[in-house]
């Protein structure tokens, strides 16, 4: 395909301004961070980013200017390891076999294969728990309720609960819009990771069959709060079964939401998860609380404060 010649002007331009700087100004050219600059996600760093690899070139690092609040918000928040104290903070339960967690939202569980190199939840957990064993995942947007295994066996017992689908995962969702049902169940089949985007789509055809039961929980002007009870765990299940209904979760711009103040990720919370004890046996069920993010755009949606 034939590139515009505004797109081979800048690449030149970035390359002319390499070899300068390498040749006449001696200065070591740092690799380009894809985690620092995200020019799709952001339109100011695109038309602007002349002047930032300038400045970057010049000083080693990004400067402290206007320009940093276009980063992504994970990449600040998360841009050094957590001390044992924020770590601490995170674990709901742990034992001689589990630890149980209230995983951040922006955080990916495994590291990303876009960014390898950005924090990533087993890396900081590691340094505490150094024998963690993952057993399942939630996506990097979404924040909630997560176990691990510490020991083979545990992971084991686990993993069969989790394959046999005798877990039961409860997630907590804002949707724009009200549904005319108060309960729904979602037996849409997903096709996962199409396009550029990675989304997963809608294909009776070829897709892989999911299950949401969603039960609206309260109804707001414009929105409400839903329970989402996944019974398969395809990839954005419950996101693009909200979008299929017609009802987006709030800030997920990727399935069709409309964009909005009040949160900068889709609204999805992991609230709560029963498993049995992989030792005893016993029935548990783990609930997280709500982030700072959650919380204050369900407040914000119940007083009106739009």
């Amino acid at each position: 395909m034939r590139q515009c010649p505004s797109k081979r002007k800048k690449s030149f331009s970035l390359w002319r301004f390499e070899r300068k700087a390498r040749s006449n100004l001696h200065l070591r050219v740092l690799p380009m961070r894809n985690d620092w600059l995200s020019f799709d996600d952001d339109p100011p760093l695109r038309r602007n980013w002349h002047g930032l690899l300038r400045r970057w070139l010049f000083s080693g690092a990004l400067p402290e200017n206007n320009h940093k609040k276009n980063l992504h918000r994970e990449e600040i928040r998360y841009n050094q390891i957590m001390i044992p104290s924020q770590i601490k903070n995170m674990v709901l339960v742990e034992d001689n076999e589990i630890l149980v967690v209230n995983k951040p939202a922006n955080l990916p569980v495994l590291p990303d294969g876009w960014k390898p190199d950005a924090p990533y939840l087993v890396k900081l957990l590691l340094e505490s728990y150094p024998d963690l064993m993952v057993v399942h995942r939630l996506d990097k947007v979404t924040s909630g309720v997560m176990v691990f295994a510490r020991t083979a066996d545990a992971h084991r017992v686990l993993n069969q609960q989790f394959e046999q689908h005798t877990t039961e995962k409860t997630y907590h969702a804002i949707c724009v819009g009200n549904p005319k049902w108060d309960e729904h169940t979602a037996r849409h089949k997903l096709r996962l990771n199409v396009g550029h985007s990675h989304r997963t789509v809608i294909d009776n055809g070829q897709g892989k069959p999911a299950e949401t039961s969603i039960k609206v929980l309260k109804r707001f002007n414009g929105y409400s709060l839903l329970e989402a009870m996944p019974a398969t765990g395809r990839t954005h299940q419950i996101r693009v079964h909200a979008y299929a209904l017609g009802f987006p979760l709030l800030g997920d711009i990727l399935y069709s939401a409309p964009k909005t103040g009040l949160i900068d990720r889709p609204a999805l919370h992991a609230r709560s998860l029963t498993i049995n004890h992989p030792e005893s046996g016993e029935l548990l069920t783990f609930t997280a609380l709500y982030p700072d993010d959650f919380r204050k755009a369900l407040e914000k949606i119940r007083t009106g404060q739009l």
